[in-house]
């Protein structure tokens, strides 16, 4: 798990650098207006991967489990059904990407680059559904490694582009899509050659089962939503009662202190495929080392953002150009350990698909968040509102999901110490 998390992790980082130098490359052929229209219309990518409804979350969890057990009938039943569900998102996402293209901004204005883009990317959308096989299977590297094609191929092409007349909406589109297209080809390659189970053959529809991810996919979807409410909701708090400078500060301080939690998801992703697998195998010994192996990460990654605030004048203006001041910062650094510690908790729950815990703290966490962070700005506080608020909403999650993985985790060793105790008098 180690080293699939230190690999994985430094081409995260390979990631992130091309998607810096593309941004770059792209300012300078377009500028600021024309790269922000771009923004928007790439942006429909993180749109479309919601129409999976959390079903992806579901499938993952049942093919760790089959594919431990040696099942691959089932595993492959799985997938088989995870297709239809994904092709049916993939169609009703694309319906509504039609209308939206031609009647809202900045879409209706280069319909044919909207209508490229939003194709490809409900391919690639169907398409992903390998990839969380391949996540389901534990093989991370390969997902990482397949997971440069497209930043690198976007990132060849854009600084390759030396015609004289600038670079279209249009062409820039067909090659966003090409580089997007050949990422999820290659990782659906990787995934059929991995897990050789033929899945095109005669299939049923298991109604049961499909019910069981739907409802289950439901859950994790809701969490996706308030997750999504609380991560993109400070730039817009910030803007409407601070203005602009103090809007790119809070981003820029977010962007750096994210990175803590960015570099964190990776090793979260790895433990829930190794939970999954212990799950199966009934291994609470392996469970309790993983719950132990992600808090102490969780603590270390604490201190050292705590330890970055301290610096993060030259920081933030290094990494960013932009300069903020260690007393902001230093609620960033308090928000992502909490973030992290509450992950650490979390990502059992989502294994063992026991989110009633976590849609509670969500429950209970969106109005903290939205209360705290307006009382703070409406009575001068700074930015660091946000963060603070941010952390205030993760601590009932972070207690709560603590306290009910302890308790899990303890009902998986008495579980265990039943059955062997049970062994020798059945033997006798």
């Amino acid at each position: 798990m180690i080293a699939d998390t230190v690999i994985s992790l430094a081409l995260k980082v390979a990631h992130a650098v091309l998607g810096f130098a593309t941004i770059r490359a792209l300012v300078e052929h377009w500028g600021l207006q024309h790269y922000g229209t771009w923004v928007t219309f790439t942006a429909v990518a993180a749109y479309m991967t919601m129409f999976d409804l959390g079903v992806g979350y579901g499938i993952r969890n049942k093919v760790a489990e089959y594919w431990e057990r040696g099942d691959k009938q089932l595993a492959g039943k799985t997938i088989q059904l995870g297709l239809m569900l994904y092709a049916v998102a993939a169609l009703v996402g694309l319906a509504v990407a039609l209308v939206v293209t031609f009647t809202v901004a900045p879409y209706n204005s280069h319909p044919a680059a909207a209508l490229v883009l939003w194709s490809s990317c409900a391919l690639s959308f169907l398409l992903s559904l390998y990839t969380i096989v391949l996540q389901a299977l534990g093989q991370f590297r390969i997902i990482a490694i397949l997971s440069l094609v497209m930043p690198l191929g976007w990132y060849s092409f854009v600084r390759a582009w030396t015609v004289s007349h600038a670079l279209s909406m249009e062409t820039a589109a067909c090659a966003y899509s090409a580089a997007m297209l050949l990422q999820a080809g290659l990782l659906t390659w990787a995934s059929v050659r991995r897990h050789h189970i033929h899945i095109f053959k005669r299939f049923q529809v298991d109604l049961t089962q499909a019910y069981a991810l739907i409802k289950t996919g439901l859950r994790f979807f809701v969490l996706q939503v308030t997750s999504l409410v609380l991560s993109n909701s400070g730039n817009i708090l910030v803007y409407n009662h601070l203005g602009a400078a103090d809007t790119a500060q809070y981003d820029a301080a977010n962007k750096v202190f994210s990175m803590f939690t960015f570099g964190f998801s990776v090793l979260i992703g790895i433990a829930w495929t190794e939970i999954s697998r212990a799950k199966s195998r009934a291994d609470h010994k392996r469970l309790t080392h993983i719950f132990k192996v992600l808090h102490a990460a969780a603590l270390l990654l604490t201190g050292a953002g705590i330890a970055c605030a301290l610096f993060s004048e030259p920081m933030t203006r290094f990494l960013t150009g932009v300069t903020v001041d260690t007393a902001q910062t230093m609620a960033f650094a308090v928000m992502v350990g909490i973030q992290m510690l509450a992950y650490s908790s979390a990502v059992f729950l989502n294994a063992f698909e026991q989110l009633r815990v976590q849609l509670i703290a969500a429950v209970i966490g969106i109005p903290i968040f939205f209360g705290t962070s307006l009382l703070l700005l409406r009575t001068g506080s700074s930015f660091s509102a946000v963060p603070m608020a941010t952390a205030a909403s993760a601590l009932p999650a972070l207690i709560m999901c603590l306290i009910t993985v302890r308790r899990l985790l303890a009902r998986e060793r008495a579980r265990y110490t039943a059955a062997h105790d049970a062994t020798p008098r059945m033997a006798a």
